[in-house]
């Protein structure tokens, strides 16, 4: 699989309604000329506080194993973004899994700039993963995230330990869902962070997409 060279570059701040705002790309190609995301950081002077939503829906057992989850076709993530570690409950509504940290930063990555996350990488990307289980179960169909209006952090560094990911579906069809996100200490149960308006693109082609994305191990010629 070939690599890809991505430029993530920060504009100056301006400054709008009291606030300093970041605008932020992130793009490839030889002239960096293909946009692949883009947003607009909130810069603020403190961390706003909130409290986990209070569970309000009921959901039943998730009718899959772990096994199957990274194992048979729902997931393509390889080992190490293999961070579900229990779905705590699905429904047409919404699901909740239980999700590991990602390591330090300096097995990531090889020359980090903080020694610590600011924001972790693991847990957010298990978000949308939880999401793809939920359009299985659901849709019988993968999905893929397209936008979500907000993320909001309510902590200055990410703590150790498990997180719960609550998922709760806002609008959905065989095409696309909408969601709200909230990341959730396992121990401590404070919210430390929260999507607003996740959407997704659900479709059926994906299935095969993400069959083929699984590495299969060849033995080495001796």
């Amino acid at each position: 699989m070939a690599g890809l060279d991505l430029a993530i570059v920060a504009q100056k701040s301006e400054a709008k309604n009291g606030e300093q705002l970041v605008r932020v790309t992130m793009r490839s190609g030889t002239s960096w000329d293909v946009l692949h995301a883009q947003g607009t950081v909130r810069l603020g002077t403190r961390y706003e506080t909130a409290q986990p939503s209070a569970q309000d829906l009921e959901l039943g057992t998730y009718p899959r194993s772990m096994d199957e989850v990274y194992e048979n076709g729902l997931l393509f993530h390889g080992e190490d973004f293999q961070g579900i570690q229990s779905v705590a409950g699905y429904g047409e509504g919404g699901i909740d899994v239980q999700v590991k940290p990602a390591p330090a930063p300096t097995q990531w990555i090889a020359k980090p700039r903080r020694r610590k996350w600011v924001c972790d990488p693991l847990v957010l990307d298990c978000a949308f993963q939880a999401m793809i289980l939920w359009s299985f179960e659901t849709h019988k169909a993968g999905s893929l995230p397209v936008a979500f209006k907000q993320f909001t952090q309510y902590q200055s560094s990410w703590p150790k330990g498990d997180v719960i990911v609550r998922s709760r579906i806002t609008k959905h069809s065989a095409h696309g869902a909408t969601a709200s996100i909230e990341f959730i200490h396992a121990q401590q149960q404070t919210l430390l962070a929260k999507i607003e308006e996740y959407e997704c693109v659900i479709d059926a082609s994906l299935n095969d997409a993400f069959e083929r994305s699984q590495l299969t191990r060849e033995p080495l010629n001796s």
